[in-house]
């Protein structure tokens, strides 16, 4: 495998990089790999975006017998994988068999980065339980009707080192998890690599493109790939750009987190959801927020009334304009 120099950048582009993910703060053999110096002729296969869901893809390609291609304009987890809350909670919600599903995911990524520590060794996962939050007796109301374990305001507020009151109360999900997102992407990907995946980092995809016969023909920035069998695209919000016909069905939408140097003490003990406003008509706009392992803090969330909405439609993630 050949690992590339990262291109150069303005000075322009240093400074927006300053809000680059914490996640993806450690260099990384992956972020600028290719399997082979030239694209391979031929492929079952190709797999677009090396994220969690990418990645994931190719290791089922390659354990079904396909030989696969992966590719991604950036690295591995170079996109929403490697740029989020870093938070992991099965659902409750039993119907069509969603709790059980979700279950078996969360059990699935405990083992892989149980097994992915950091490169000083730290914990890629921590159990530290989670707390779904009212703001007033309202929202506590609805939360009762939820599973897990409802909390006081007493409680809550001890539990975050919040003043007196800020909360209603909470209900307690003991299998919530803080997680590193992006080293759980790039396990799969060795794992994927491991088991024969061909991949092809720094490498952008113009355009898909369908040909007689069931033929495809996946255009790049370093020439055409003709898989025998599919493409899987796992782009998130940049599906339209490989997929025009998805252009209002797949909308991609910016949040921000920020993160704190690591701080002495332990002061959220769970990790914690809760509505950007007070009311029973709240909606689903909510603050989200862990305290990691280095003891710094992770908030996000709060953008639909605080600046007029999530960047509904633009995919452009390199700047932080909070």
């Amino acid at each position: 495998p050949t690992s590339l120099p990262p291109p150069p950048m303005s000075e322009n582009k240093k400074m927006q990089m300053q809000g680059t993910s914490l996640w993806l703060s450690e260099d990384d053999p992956l972020d600028s790999m290719r399997s082979t110096e030239e694209l391979p002729p031929e492929c079952d296969a190709v797999v677009i975006g090396a994220g969690i869901s990418g990645c994931a893809a190719a290791l089922q390609c390659q354990e079904l017998g396909l030989s696969c291609v992966l590719l991604d304009s950036r690295g591995v987890a170079g996109g929403a994988s490697g740029s989020n809350g870093g938070h992991m909670w099965a659902s409750t919600d039993s119907s069509k068999g969603r709790k059980a599903f979700e279950a078996a995911c969360v059990a699935d990524m405990t083992a892989l980065l149980q097994d992915a520590p950091g490169p000083d060794g730290s914990p890629s996962l921590e159990a530290l339980g989670g707390l779904e939050l009212a703001l007033d007796d309202d929202q506590m109301e609805m939360l009762k009707g939820e599973e897990g374990e409802a909390w006081s305001s007493e409680r809550v507020c001890e539990a975050l080192s919040a003043r007196p009151g800020a909360f209603a109360g909470g209900i307690y999900h003991p299998q919530a998890c803080s997680v590193w997102p992006a080293r759980a992407a790039r396990a799969l990907a060795r794992k994927a690599l491991a088991a024969g995946a061909n991949l092809q980092t720094l490498t952008s995809v113009h355009s898909i493109v369908e040909e007689g016969g069931g033929a495809v023909e996946v255009r790049t920035a370093r020439g055409v790939l003709r898989p025998r069998r599919g493409v899987v695209v796992c782009t998130n919000g940049w599906t339209p750009k490989v997929l025009p016909e998805m252009e209002g069905v797949i909308i991609p939408a910016r949040d921000h987190v920020i993160v704190t140097e690591p701080l002495p003490a332990r002061l959220w003990k769970h990790s914690f959801c809760a509505p950007e406003q007070k009311g029973s008509e709240a909606g689903d706009d909510f603050w989200y927020g862990v305290q990691l392992a280095d003891g710094r803090l992770c908030l996000g969330g709060g953008r639909r009334e605080r600046d007029g909405g999530y960047a509904f439609g633009d995919d452009d993630d390199s700047t932080c304009d909070g």
